[in-house]
């Protein structure tokens, strides 16, 4: 049996990291006033729906491994649903939400030598929103990177990977 866990929390989820839209990239970034890395934004959502502590941080890899179990198609992707992209050691290196079926919301274009708010201009590094397919095609193009996709507020009663 599968459905999802409380509705509500994916809508506050989306809406919370939609008001986040311009802020800006910054690595190691975990809250609004300082701007975001990608696993930052998703884990300040999280804290703010209840589903991570106030303390708890996770960088992409660790967000992945702790949902590895929650793995959807891409055809099942809606609002709320999380993309990561691995590196070629299997390790999760950058993390997504969709907003809805085809666009997804993420910190991005900086990487860890962005460490400054001019740095973020610089570079021009904020929080964006895609089109998913075109920037997954770009990841695997550039960087040769596969991803996978999550629904973190589905609730399973027999975990698996359908991929």
């Amino acid at each position: 049996m599968t459905q999802d866990s409380q509705p509500n929390e994916r809508d506050d989820f989306v809406r919370y990291l939609r008001q986040m839209l311009f802020l800006p990239y910054l690595w190691g970034g975990q809250m609004p006033s300082e701007g975001f890395d990608c696993s930052g934004m998703v884990t300040s959502g999280f804290r703010r729906i209840g589903k991570l502590e106030e303390n708890q941080d996770k960088n992409a890899d660790a967000l992945f491994q702790s949902m590895k179990t929650q793995v959807i198609q891409r055809s099942a992707a809606k609002a709320g649903c999380l993309a990561f992209w691995f590196n070629q050691e299997n390790r999760a290196v950058h993390v997504a939400t969709f907003i809805d079926r085809h666009s997804i919301i993420h910190a991005s274009g900086g990487g860890s030598s962005t460490l400054t708010i001019e740095d973020a201009m610089q570079k021009d590094a904020f929080i964006k929103i895609r089109y998913f397919d075109k920037f997954a095609t770009y990841r695997k193009d550039r960087f040769n990177q596969k991803y996978k996709i999550v629904d973190p507020f589905l609730n399973t009663d027999t975990p698996g990977d359908p991929s």
